[in-house]
């Protein structure tokens, strides 16, 4: 099998993370365009592998404003449900878990005043065998990315410490 988005759902579909209604499944397919949209268009490619400006700016205009609006659409859309498509834990949950991390590591407390997504944060982190990876050394937070990334790569024009 190829293919990250296939992969993705196959494994969704054989660990029972996958919607179970026709709510929770619309939920799931929006959620899953709009943060591959946003995560990999603008951050990933936009600012981190391959700006079309310097990448000072780059950070600069993600930071004051795409990051910001992404991170508020998924607060809006989260809502007050304990997972994004309801009360089951979904495979979007992981999806949006690596981008939250991702995006704190790039700008520290970038959701803190989103205390819906800062929970749904720290619930994730506590589900069993989450818990205990994210505690093992097999866990690597840092290079977030390829060696071939201007930022979060083993190659960085900066590092996680000098972003803080």
């Amino acid at each position: 099998m190829t293919q990250y988005a296939a992969i993705m759902r196959h494994l969704a579909r054989k660990h029972g993370l996958i919607a179970s209604t026709e709510e929770a499944s619309v939920r799931q397919d929006m959620l899953d365009q709009h943060a591959n949209q946003t995560h990999w268009n603008q951050f990933l490619i936009g600012v981190c592998y391959y700006p079309n400006v310097p990448f000072a700016e780059a950070r600069k205009n993600y930071i004051d404003t795409v990051q910001p609006q992404f991170l508020r659409e998924l607060s809006d859309f989260l809502g007050e449900r304990k997972w994004f498509t309801g009360d089951q834990l979904n495979f979007v949950d992981f999806m949006i878990y690596e981008i939250l991390d991702v995006n704190q590591l790039f700008k520290p407390g970038c959701f803190d005043n989103l205390p819906n997504l800062k929970a749904f944060h720290s619930r994730f982190q506590k589900i069993s065998g989450v818990k205990e990876y994210l505690q093992s050394d097999k866990c690597i937070k840092w290079p977030a990315f390829s060696k071939y990334f201007l930022w979060g790569g083993s190659a960085t024009y900066c590092s996680a410490e000098e972003i803080k």
